[in-house]
């Protein structure tokens, strides 16, 4: 019993010492704390074919929203979701089948001021059909939370602005990620996205070329060897419709040999280790003499 109960010691005193590190990880911080719905109502849709117009629906810049559509009766319905921004230009956010399991299309609002939604439905019978727009996070939060944010910009593409350029001062010597992240869905289009930074120096560096968009993220690291402004272009061949795009540069981390353990083990710092070490020596000075005492007490 006393083994029992001296392990059991040495088992409790190393579980209150020891340290689980959280996996920091990157992940894109999808927190919704600042939500806000900015519509949510149920309209009856008449068969065959009905719309549904929404005008003058305020939306902040540099902010996700997310939509959702679900058919509240047992039906389903064909539908078709068009957003018009301040500027007049078209964002074709949905295409395809609504019914009882809720849709969730997601868009990063650029621009801001007021947007106009047309849903255009067709339907073999009356059904009620719910939409509810909320505010989520803030593009910022989209980038890498454990990084310093070199440079943000977020930038609407279409027919007539396929360019757009990010002068960035950076440091020589240093390497730097740099992410493009696709804030709007693609709706029946491929775009063709190319991509080049011009150093100081006046050196012209591809990043991609003719690179086919169809991922949330393109994410590279460059690393500098001059000092100055750096100008990134982005280019996107897009034959119809818009897209909106945010870039994030971030610094990415020097090596540091005084960096935290491996944060997916466990660790026990060195002043817990001591301890450990002088409890453990004590309990088998203790275990000792305990089994002495029992020895003399048999004979």
């Amino acid at each position: 019993m006393e083994y029992i109960l001296i392990s059991s010691i040495l088992v409790a005193l190393m579980i209150s010492h020891v340290h689980i590190q959280p996996d920091v990880g990157y992940s894109a911080n999808l927190n919704t704390s600042d939500e806000e719905v900015i519509w949510d109502i149920t309209h009856t849709i008449f068969s065959p074919n009905d719309q549904v117009f929404l005008q003058d629906l305020s939306f902040q810049v540099d902010w996700m929203y997310s939509f959702y559509l679900e058919v509240l009766t047992p039906h389903q319905c064909e539908l078709n979701m068009t957003l018009i921004d301040p500027d007049g230009y078209h964002y074709n956010l949905f295409q395809g089948t609504v019914n009882q399991q809720q849709k969730e299309v997601l868009f990063g609002i650029v621009n801001e001021g007021d947007y106009n939604i047309t849903l255009d439905v067709s339907t073999e019978f009356t059904l009620n059909l719910r939409l509810k727009i909320e505010r989520t996070t803030s593009l910022m939060d989209l980038s890498d939370q454990n990084s310093e944010t070199i440079a943000f910009q977020s930038f609407r593409f279409s027919e007539n602005e396929p360019l757009r350029e990010v002068p960035i001062l950076l440091d020589p010597s240093d390497s730097y990620t740099f992410t493009i992240a696709l804030i709007t869905p693609l709706v029946n289009i491929s775009p063709i996205i190319n991509t080049f930074i011009d150093d100081p120096a006046d050196n012209h560096f591809i990043i991609y070329q003719n690179q086919v968009l169809n991922e949330f993220f393109l994410i590279f690291e460059f690393e500098t060897i001059n000092y100055g402004v750096h100008d990134l272009q982005v280019l996107v061949d897009l034959a119809e419709d818009c897209l909106n795009l945010v870039v994030f540069v971030t610094e990415d981390d020097p090596p540091n040999s005084n960096e935290p353990p491996n944060p997916n083990i466990l660790y026990i710092p060195i002043e817990v280790q001591l301890t450990l070490m002088g409890t453990i020596i004590i309990v088998i000075i203790i275990s000792i003499f305990m089994k002495r005492s029992s020895t003399v007490r048999f004979i």
